[in-house]
């Protein structure tokens, strides 16, 4: 009975993007469909076991169908090639670093998306099941399957099931292969008895993780966060259908033409390689939080000339064929002599391009004109060249920075045929996360975006202020992390022979399943509280969680830290004139996803619908392709991991145009009147449409004086230096600490938790109650009862801090919390709440969100459709922000409603004028950590 309900829950989906305007039950096409993309998805490791579908892939002929495929010419090509023994042999390892490789997938991913009808697609794709090589057949299918018109609210199985090897370390794929050699075949058909067994192995091992990875295991390892990265990396080789070169005439699914090419793109800053930049620098920031929390040190950085790699890695990960994936040892030293010097040339040249165009301002074409950098889709370009999957500008020239460095970082061994070949982690985008090094690169890759985003003009108060709405307060609830009980099929992990499947089809092997615990967080309710002059219908409200302090334990820099925020949500929302408390849940959040069903749950359930037992309802992509949702929030601690929120409203799409420079840098500026201007913020409309100097021609900077009722506003800032501190070792506010240190090479850390205190301010400031600020922040002289400070700052050397306390609020570890707890008082202030607890998001082993979207007849403990006022309505905006929205862009989850910059307002430096802006704040957070298993929710 609870497998039922479980299965009731799941494929409604409720809680996964809860703001789907409507549920829509799959029709028998759909269903058929569903089925055959699971047939074809299962025993992948071995041959076919669906008859029919492998009688049809065995038996096709192509010639006499050629009219049936856009591209007769691509499909002969290809097929000579197969004819002729001239693609991967099945068995052996694929990625897309070998040209010929990345050729093979490419032609018939064409082949699978030029078929002009369902049933010439199927039997295409029965035909490649049965002779193409498995790891060029998944890429290319699944490709097809998300782009496709016909397979439309068709979704694959979760990839961790459909390659479980790529998933799990090759112990537990032994232990699959040990059970079913002793115990599966020879059981296999015996009778009923054997029907319902399922063998359970419980996953406890890691792979070799160095300088103290392995605490943050749960996260780099994390099954979810790998398939999550395995469709990013796939969504880089998708491009618009009926795209020709360098995207011009480019058409979007149910949005038609989109203009010119995709540098015309319907929002302008938020094209392919603006996504790429952003799901890689909010994946960077995700894990620099688990890094802080844990007390590891900051990540280290990559030698600048690329020859020595300090980051060991052993992935236990291994091959269809037995190759076990390529480790790479400690101190590796890269020579003349070795097979990969050509790589360290060829990266260093690329990024020397690349550092040149930042400089110069503009990339260079293959016509070799002058395409500027500074401009709305700067980003965007840039995004391109440096990913280079096929949207880049100039291929031949900028070539692909980021996969020549993983080549060269992941320490493939060199190999003369395909049979040796075994790429490295690094290389494959289901296993990618898994590798320390990968962090390590994309911190360098995006160092290179800031760098480009350090020479754009700042955004000043008027840049970023919605006049007349002012947030007064942020409220929220109780932040709990905890491990999770998780299970998944391994049925795919071992070939399952295909005479026995034929001679016993309706008694199925044993299943084997790995159990499993993964980090997960208990929902959470936040409200913010808007006073507002006028009505703002569509605002559109974001909100980040980043640091508190930082590696050294002192309060961060908003401006200087602004990419160490991880973006938790952004949603439309009319505000009204007056107050109004936008209510929002943690469970409602955009650009994040719930778990896939398993192979096992979408069978039965479309199995179930066929008999018209119960509706199977259709998938949305954004549903499935976002950021996972359990991964939201950071491991906390028992004392609590302090972070805070940051929110911001923007006007919807009524925003004041942004301007681009380049500016002259901090380094080399003489804040000379043609190079810098400080203005009011009612003349800098008039400045900001005439910002170039006129004598010298460069484009001034410039600091805005905001005015707040008739007064000037001359002190404080968010920024945090020592040029005027004559004792470094103190600090304005009190701050946590983390102190991590290493000694006999093993990695050690601290946590260090004070007793909680009441600080004293002393001096000018605009505070508010429980470290919420917005404006000017933490100026004048704060003097800490308590506060205490013991040795240096440096890496290695303890120094202990005080930790803010929070007057009155106690957190009791073994209750469950839901929203704001009945009478928690904030410094005296009570707040009333009410524990909510629903249903549905915590079932045994799974976790899938509540029953049905908005607008089903039951919500299953949570909330109703209606409740939350003023985000009511926006369900068909959404939704249609989304159906506009090409699948390449959906997949990753970055988005911006309203047409902003990905990462608004972080994309770019903040002057001290925009956080006097009423509209941004920040709230103080905490998140707890248990390890106890919380049955209600």
């Amino acid at each position: 009975m609870r497998f039922s309900i479980v299965f009731l829950a799941l494929f409604a989906l409720a809680a996964a993007i809860p703001t789907t305007p409507k549920l829509h039950a799959a029709d028998q096409d759909i269903l058929k469909k569903q089925q055959h993309v699971i047939h074809l998805l299962e025993n992948i490791v071995g041959e076919l076991p669906h008859q029919y579908l492998y009688e049809i892939g065995y038996k096709y002929e192509f010639e006499p169908y050629l009219q049936n495929y856009e591209n007769p010419s691509v499909v002969k090509y290809y097929l000579g090639l197969v004819k002729t023994g001239h693609v991967q042999p099945k068995g052996t390892p694929f990625s897309v670093s070998v040209s010929q490789l990345r050729k093979e997938v490419a032609l018939l991913t064409q082949i699978f998306l030029g078929a002009k009808d369902y049933e010439t697609f199927l039997n295409t794709a029965a035909w490649a099941r049965v002779y193409v090589n498995q790891d060029q057949f998944v890429k290319a299918f699944s490709s097809a399957v998300i782009q496709r018109p016909d397979t439309q609210g068709v979704i694959l199985p979760p990839a961790y099931e459909v390659y479980p090897h790529y998933f799990f370390d090759t112990r537990i794929i032994q232990k699959v292969h040990d059970y079913m050699n002793q115990y599966g075949y020879e059981h296999h058909g015996e009778g009923e008895q054997h029907h319902e067994h399922v063998h359970h192995i419980h996953v406890n091992y890691t792979s070799y993780l160095p300088f103290g990875e392995n605490q943050i295991a749960y996260f780099t390892e994390d099954i979810g966060l790998s398939a999550y990265y395995s469709y990013v990396h796939l969504s880089s080789y998708i491009l618009h259908h009926g795209q020709q070169l360098h995207g011009y005439g480019q058409k979007y699914p149910q949005g038609g033409f989109k203009g010119e090419g995709e540098y015309h793109h319907h929002h302008g800053h938020v094209g392919h390689g603006a996504h790429f930049y952003y799901i890689h620098q909010q994946l960077l920031a995700r894990y620099n939080l688990e890094r802080l929390g844990q007390g590891l040190e900051p990540i280290r950085e990559l030698d600048n000339y690329w020859e020595h790699i300090e980051t060991p890695y052993k992935p236990h990960l291994r091959y269809l064929n037995g190759v076990n994936f390529p480790g790479r040892d400690e101190h590796h030293y890269i020579t003349p002599r070795h097979h990969n010097y050509e790589l360290i040339k060829l990266v260093r040249a690329l990024e020397r391009r690349i550092v040149d165009a930042i400089d110069l301002g503009h990339v260079i074409t293959p016509q070799g004109a002058f395409l500027s950098l500074y401009q709305p889709e700067g980003l965007n370009i840039l995004g391109q060249i440096i990913e280079g999957t096929g949207h880049s500008i100039n291929p031949r020239y900028y070539g692909s920075y980021q996969a020549v460095a993983k080549q060269l970082l992941g320490n493939a061994p060199e190999f003369n045929n395909i049979y040796e070949y075994s790429p490295s982690a690094l290389e494959l985008g289901q296993t990618a996360v898994r590798d320390p090094i990968f962090y390590q690169l994309y911190s360098k890759i995006i160092e290179l975006f800031h760098y480009y985003q350090e020479a754009l003009p700042a955004y000043q108060y008027n840049d970023v202020v919605v006049p007349g709405v002012h947030i007064e307060k942020v409220q929220v609830g109780d932040l709990v992390t905890y491990f999770s009980d998780y299970e998944v099929e391994l049925d795919n992990a071992v070939p399952h022979p295909v005479e026995h499947h034929h001679q016993h089809e309706h008694q199925p092997f044993p299943h084997v399943r790995a159990h499993l615990k993964r980090l997960d967080h208990k929902q959470y309710e936040y409200t913010i509280h808007v006073n507002a002059e006028k009505p703002v219908q569509g605002a559109v409200v974001r909100v980040y969680v980043g640091p508190k302090y930082n590696y050294d334990g002192q309060p961060i820099d908003i401006n200087v830290h602004r990419h160490y925020f991880f973006e938790l949500d952004q949603f439309y929302y009319d505000i009204v004139e007056g107050h109004n408390a936008i209510v929002r849940n943690s469970h409602q959040a955009t650009g994040q996803s719930y778990d896939w069903p398993s192979v096992q749950q979408i069978r039965e359930r479309v199995e179930g619908a066929i008999k018209s037992q119960n509706p199977y309802y259709i998938t949305y992509p954004q549903q499935l392709f976002g950021f996972p949702a359990r991964l939201s929030l950071p491991k906390g601690t028992k004392s609590g991991f302090p972070l805070q929120f940051f929110v911001i409203i923007t006007a919807g799409i009524h925003h004041q145009p942004e301007h681009y420079g380049p500016v002259v840098e901090e380094n080399w500026m003489t804040y000379q009147p043609h190079h810098y201007q400080i203005v009011s913020s009612e003349d800098y409309e008039q400045f900001a449409q005439h910002p170039v100097d006129k004598i010298h021609g460069g484009y001034q900077s410039v600091d805005v004086i905001p005015d707040f009722d008739n007064h000037v506003i001359t002190e404080g800032n968010w920024h945090w230096g020592y040029l005027y501190k004559k004792y470094p070792g103190s600090y304005y506010y009190p701050h946590w600490q983390q102190t991590h240190y290493s000694y006999g090479g093993e990695h050690h850390y601290e946590h260090h938790y004070p007793e909680h205190h009441e600080g004293q301010y002393h001096g000018e400031q605009h505070v508010e109650q429980h470290g919420e600020h917005h404006g000017e922040q933490y100026h004048g002289k704060h003097h800490h009862a308590g506060e205490q400070y013991h040795g240096e700052q440096y890496h290695g050397q303890q120094y202990h801090g005080v930790h803010h306390g929070y007057a009155g609020e106690q957190y009791h570890g073994k209750t469950p919390y839901h929203g704001v707890e009945q009478g928690k008082t904030y410094h005296g202030e009570q707040y009333h709440g009410t524990a909510h607890h629903g249903h549905g998001f915590e079932h045994e082993h799974e976790y899938y969100g509540s029953g049905h979207y908005p607008g089903a007849s039951e919500y299953h403990g949570t909330y109703p459709t209606g409740t939350y006022k003023g985000y009511q309505g926006h369900e068909e905006q959404l939704q249609q922000f989304y159906n506009n929205e090409f699948i390449g862009d959906i997949i990753g989850g970055a988005i911006s409603l309203d047409g902003k910059p990905l990462g608004y307002p972080f994309d770019r430096q903040l002057a001290h004028s925009a956080f006097y802006a009423h509209n941004i704040y920040l709230k103080d957070v905490v998140v707890y950590h248990h390890d106890e298993y919380f049955t209600e929710y």
